[in-house]
């Protein structure tokens, strides 16, 4: 099972990427969060080995991002 962190600041686009992404019975989408007020702070609670993030965030967060605490 691939455990995946939805990070976007559009509710709108995190609930058609969770619905999205939860028809492939191998992803398991584990939570959703504004990267505004608790994006990076869910990851350690929600031990995703990916998670997605809106490319206007910013250069350290684009696109799919694996966590290394994750093998």
């Amino acid at each position: 099972m691939i455990r995946v962190l939805i990070v976007d600041d559009s509710a709108v686009v995190r609930k058609i990427l969770t619905e999205e992404l939860s028809k492939f019975a191998d992803i398991e989408v584990v939570g959703g969060a504004d990267p505004q007020t608790a994006g990076s702070a869910r990851i350690p609670r929600c031990l995703p080995a990916f998670s997605t993030s809106d490319h206007s965030q910013g250069a350290c967060h684009r696109g799919f991002n694996r966590w290394p605490s994750c093998h």
